[in-house]
Formats: structure tokens, C-alpha cells, sequence
């Protein structure tokens, strides 16, 4: 027995310390997110948080972060949220 432990990162689904809501995303954008992580569609996912960047830097950030783990599930969460 090698007597690992993992010490786990802090989920990168808040953003300033809360939890991160879609809410104020226009539902286009929302839709075609859901949709994309649905089918984990890598490349449909990142156009979708290009096109947040500029007018939702925090939330393009979270779904960024999300994206780089291939957290697909907590993508979908937060469309559900």
C-alpha cells in the first residue's frame, strides 16, 4: 500500500466567492451552452464562452475553467441552477 492522499482543488464553479448563475445570460447563449455540453461538444462549448468574454468576462471565466476539466456535468448544472 503507497499511502497516497489527494488533495483536491476548490471547484472553479463560483465566481467572487458564490455560485455562478446563467440567469443573466441571454437564453440564445444558454441554449446553444446546454446543448453543447449535452452532446460534449468540445469546440461548441468554447464558442460559446468566446462570444460571453466581453459582455460576461466572470461567467465566460467559470465555463472556461470548467471546459479546460471537460466538467461537462457541472456545465449542464448550471443551465439546470
Amino acid at each position: 500500500m503507497l499511502g497516497l492522499q489527494y488533495q483536491y482543488e476548490c471547484p472553479r464553479d463560483t465566481v467572487d466567492g458564490g455560485k455562478v448563475s446563467l440567469e443573466k445570460l441571454p437564453l440564445e447563449w444558454r441554449k446553444k451552452l446546454a446543448e453543447a455540453a449535452v452532446i460534449l461538444d468540445n469546440e461548441a462549448v468554447l464558442a460559446v464562452v468566446d462570444g460571453l468574454r466581453q459582455e460576461y468576462p466572470a461567467e465566460a471565466g467559470v465555463l472556461a475553467g470548467l471546459l479546460d476539466e471537460f466538467r461537462f456535468d457541472a456545465i449542464q448544472a448550471l443551465y439546470s441552477d
